[in-house]
């Protein structure tokens, strides 16, 4: 087995001893094999992510409307001059709630914003054979 610094430098990249690539075994095809295998790996957990994130904006949506109907009741119930003392108390601590709740999904909408441009983005590089 030739150690060419390039070889070196390909299995330290990818993390493997370059002793563990056999002798008389064509270099080049082995390393073409394992970027092809992690290449293939990472496009997998691309589309994970992109299927969790896909999922996580229909829980978003899905979660908001009730929530806004909720809210807008409980606002309506706390400032009725017809309501007691208790249920105006009661309506508040569920306005407050609710408040916190579309707080959590506009932050998981971030979040998933973001990380939808990120995967989106590394599915370019790799596409076009960046690493």
């Amino acid at each position: 087995m030739s150690d060419s610094p390039d070889l070196n430098e390909r299995c330290r990249t990818h993390g493997i001893d370059p002793a563990l690539i056999g002798a008389g075994q064509d270099m080049e095809m082995v390393l073409a094999e394992l970027e092809s295998a992690i290449e293939a790996r990472e496009r997998h957990l691309i589309a994970l992510m992109q299927e969790m994130m896909e999922t996580l904006g229909i829980l978003s949506h899905k979660i908001n409307n009730p929530l806004t109907s909720l809210l807008g009741r409980a606002q309506l119930l706390r400032v009725s001059g017809e309501t007691d003392p208790k249920t105006r108390k009661a309506a508040e601590v569920i306005e407050e709630s609710a408040r916190r709740i579309a707080e959590y999904i506009r932050e998981l909408a971030n979040v998933v914003s973001d990380n939808r441009q990120e995967v989106a983005r590394r599915l370019r590089e790799i596409e076009q054979g960046s690493p």
